[in-house]
């Protein structure tokens, strides 16, 4: 009898781990990322790669359950540090195709769902400063009176 007929999973075992550890790994052109306008990001970049969605998950529980309300790990910085401007200099929205959040979403398959209710794109009356921050009154203010007026909009 051949040894891979008296035991062909040790044999399957042996060939599969020999062609896994000897094969170049494949050529994967990771996801270009446009900069944010900012010196640095809240956190540093290999953290906010892994854990972006916890630190946006816990701002929205201490704001919605707590009523506390920080800027530092808010959707809203995120989208006005890292929403870029086309050749009209208007925003283009940060879930658009090759845009920020859009191209590494993309990339590892996960549903970028934030920006059904959340704005994509920063509000076109923000001023930024030079140091890429925006003003303490924008944000949660600019959703909600949207909010407001399409409610009325649309009526009780």
């Amino acid at each position: 009898m051949l040894v891979w007929q008296k035991n062909p999973i040790v044999v399957c075992a042996v060939l599969c781990s020999f062609g896994f550890t000897t094969l170049p790994a494949a050529d994967v052109k990771l996801p270009t990322l446009p900069r944010g306008i900012g010196e640095a990001c809240v956190e540093p970049t290999d953290l906010m790669r892994k854990q972006h969605m916890d630190f946006l998950h816990h701002q929205r529980d201490e704001t919605v359950y707590n009523g506390i309300r920080t800027k530092r790990h808010s959707l809203h910085g995120c989208v006005s540090c890292h929403a870029q401007k086309d050749a009209a200099d208007e925003f283009i929205p940060v879930n658009a195709a090759e845009q920020f959040c859009q191209s590494c979403h993309a990339f590892v398959s996960v549903k970028l769902d934030c920006f059904e209710c959340h704005a994509s794109r920063p509000d076109k009356d923000v001023v930024r400063s030079q140091s890429g921050h925006i003003p303490a009154t924008t944000g949660w203010f600019v959703l909600q009176s949207d909010l407001i007026n399409a409610y009325q909009t649309l009526g009780p």
